[in-house]
């Protein structure tokens, strides 16, 4: 018996997790205890299992756990981008400045998401609720965006990720090479970005795209991806821009601010 009382006091410092193992454990001694002492002991153990019941927790990774601050005119979000490509890390938060970007790598969530959807949306639909889920209902935004060649019959299109192994660049002497000799009226492309944001099972997509012609060669230090090859009207690649003139026209740009003006309509929560 002083064995059993020695195990069971250990309930009150916190060493046994299990409380519900122990109260089984503390109902079967009751029966034979002889002692007024003892059956007070147990009525205290009774109590304070019943008041620390255990309960289900959720882990929220820390970086978006922080109390979101008010901006001027807006609430600030905290948003997870679905990406950790360093160019649009740096794009979304140059276009989203009012509120709060984390990266799937500052919150230590390591995932790969298979983009098999027949189409940009629904990719991006994918991406956006699978990990805002994983995130119990965070906000999450998730883009899938690629190049169609109109005399390519849309080439790369929706397989714009996976065609290809290479780097970026690679990719875009690999599109100059198909279309060598090719007249400009026959390179004309056009670069599309879906987003999707999501929370929980509430999803917001938004799609546009941007015009223009494919280069004989790159040009261009800014930018990513095909920057360096698609040549808009003026006659200069996105490359050839800078951060400010190429947000103010991407597809990219256009298409969150599709979203932002939707997300009061199916409440999504700051």
């Amino acid at each position: 018996m002083k064995k059993s009382l020695q195990t069971d006091q250990k309930i009150e410092t916190g060493l046994i997790v299990r409380k519900e193992t122990i109260f089984a454990k503390a109902k079967r001694i009751w029966n034979i205890l002889l002692y007024k002492e003892e059956r007070n002991f147990f009525q205290k153990i009774e109590k304070y299992i019943i008041k620390n019941k255990p309960k289900e927790k959720v882990i929220i990774p820390q970086a978006i756990t922080k109390t979101n601050k008010k901006t001027k005119g807006e609430q600030q979000m905290q948003i997870i981008l679905a990406s950790n490509n360093t160019g649009k890390i740096k794009e979304a938060k140059q276009i989203l400045q009012n509120h709060e970007i984390i990266s799937l790598k500052e919150i230590g969530l390591n995932i790969e998401i298979e983009e098999d959807a027949p189409t940009f949306e629904a990719n991006a639909i994918k991406k956006a609720t699978t990990i805002s889920k994983k995130l119990n209902g965070a906000i999450c935004i998730a883009d899938d965006s690629g190049l169609e060649i109109e005399s390519l019959n849309g080439f790369p299109g929706v397989q714009t990720k996976r065609w290809h192994t290479g780097t970026d660049h690679e990719k875009n002497l690999y599109i100059i090479e198909k279309l060598k000799g090719e007249p400009k009226q026959n390179r004309k492309a056009k670069f599309i970005t879906a987003i999707a944001l999501a929370q929980g099972n509430q999803v917001i997509v938004a799609k546009e795209e941007l015009n223009g012609y494919i280069t004989t060669k790159p040009r261009g230090e800014n930018g990513f991806g095909f920057d360096e090859i698609l040549e808009l009207e003026n006659g200069k690649t996105l490359a050839e821009l800078t951060p400010d003139q190429k947000n103010a026209i991407s597809s990219r740009k256009k298409a969150l601010e599709k979203i932002k003006t939707q997300i009061q309509q199916i409440n999504i929560n700051p």
